[in-house]
């Protein structure tokens, strides 16, 4: 295994190797990285080598295909408000800070720290670069982009210097907001955080604990794990969270009338139809007197009262329930045959309802609810074969720990983080640089953050 990651990157190094072999290319690891990696994510979730291996091959994979065959950028799409780069960069961090708990040298810091020529602004002169009001709220006007962009805060060696510009836009929204409201202190977290990132990877490489090649190897394997879902989500395989996919749009519009009376045919389950439901129902003052009554009934106790009314729902009523009832609603929704808990009423009272058999049916064949819940679920099945095909022309064979059903953006593992909520981002370099204020304090673990989003 190891020995085929080795020959499929030294190809990528190659001239004139076809798109085919870049795309098939595999990461990466030395034996030492790899175990390292394998720990972290089977301490959170118990898991084979083989599978280890299995999932960061296919998220590698399908990042390379994002890169060089789909024609889209999902990398640029956030859902946190974050540039993409600042959440791989803090997400890389945050994996070799597992990785390689080590502190750095204090000396090694401070002259580090002193060959940057950090130049960060008071307040007052944050202010004055900020200027006044924005009336675009948390966008910048070209008056303040030219400003900020000449006012520089770093210069990393090797890596070109860092401008108050482009702070300010790797920011969400409510960071750019703090920014705009000229909070040098924020300012200063954040920087700190970015200089401890930088001095992190410097000292892995110096002290040869990481080499250039498997940092390299595990920044595309972090980019690789954000990718993920947002691969999954294009093709239709995972839940969008804001509005409809365009694909599944597509592929439900394409579904033929045949299609949809075949569908209906090998499976009716899916279009039944509740046709005739009831329940017998009691109401009480207390809710005691409710418990102990449901004691009795549930134990078949002869001196169980009477019901106090009956429920019987049929056709259109019992398909819908009663939107202005809420006990005939009630009735529809329970299983049959089931003996409720003691239930408050709008008007304060406690009832049992004990509901009786049901009866189901199918909707008709040609109605629009058939032909809506078939182009659902066809499209999905539709869009989860495509998937499956795309897996196999990446060389990623059909396994049970990646069939379409078990595929989910959240099957990722530990070794890359998922990014922080805005609030959790700010606490954590709070605490990462609380410790770095001069050349001489802090390390390259930096205080503990604690784990999240997990």
């Amino acid at each position: 295994m190891r020995a085929v990651l080795l020959i499929a990157l030294l190809l990528l190094l190659v001239p004139g190797q076809s798109r085919a072999d870049e795309m098939t290319a595999e990461p990466w690891l030395s034996r030492g990285l790899e175990a390292r990696l394998y720990a972290l994510a089977n301490a959170e979730t118990p898991m084979t080598l083989a599978a280890f291996e299995q999932e960061m091959r296919e998220q590698w994979r399908l990042a390379r295909h994002h890169d060089q065959a789909m024609g889209v950028n999902l990398w640029q799409q956030s859902s946190t408000g974050f540039d993409p780069a600042y959440l791989k960069r803090a997400s890389l961090s945050r994996t070799l800070e597992q990785l390689f708990p080590t502190k750095a040298d204090s000396r090694w810091l401070a002259g580090s720290r002193e060959a940057l020529h950090l130049n960060i602004p008071d307040a007052a002169e944050l202010k004055a670069l900020i200027g006044d009001a924005n009336p675009l709220g948390y966008e910048l006007t070209p008056s303040q982009q030219e400003r900020l962009g000449k006012r520089m805060l770093v210069q990393f060696p090797g890596e070109g210097p860092l401008n108050l510009r482009q702070v300010f836009e790797e920011q969400s929204v409510q960071g750019r907001l703090r920014l705009l409201q000229a909070d040098g202190k924020f300012l200063q977290q954040l920087l700190e955080r970015r200089v401890f990132q930088y001095q992190q990877r410097h000292w892995l490489l110096e002290t040869a604990a990481l080499s250039e090649r498997e940092l390299t190897t595990l920044g595309f394997l972090v980019r690789a794990r954000q990718l993920y879902p947002k691969i999954l989500g294009y093709y239709g395989v995972a839940a969008e969270q804001h509005g409809e996919n365009p694909r599944l749009t597509a592929l439900a519009a394409a579904v033929t009338d045949k299609e949809i009376s075949d569908f209906y045919r090998q499976q009716p389950q899916l279009f039944r139809r509740l046709e005739q439901a009831g329940a017998d129902y009691w109401r009480f003052d207390t809710q005691a007197a409710a418990i102990e009554v449901r004691r009795q009934l549930a134990n078949a106790d002869p001196a169980a009262p009477s019901a106090t009314g009956r429920i019987s729902l049929a056709g259109a009523q019992a398909q819908e329930g009663n939107s202005r009832d809420w006990l005939t609603s009630l009735a529809a929704a329970l299983p049959a045959e089931r003996l409720s808990q003691a239930i408050r009423s709008p008007e304060g009272q406690w009832l049992l309802l004990r509901t009786r058999a049901k009866a189901f049916g199918l909707y008709p064949e040609h109605s629009e609810t058939v032909a809506f819940i078939a182009r659902r679920k066809l499209a999905a099945l539709k869009a989860k074969a495509q998937w499956q095909a795309l897996r196999q022309s990446l060389g990623l064979a059909r396994s049970d720990a990646a069939t379409p059903d078990s595929v989910r953006p959240d099957s990722a593992r530990p070794h890359i983080e998922k990014p922080y909520t805005m609030e959790k981002s700010t606490a954590a370099i709070a605490a990462q640089t609380a410790g770095m204020s001069n050349s001489s304090r802090g390390g390259i673990n930096g205080p503990e953050t604690g784990r999240h989003g997990k």
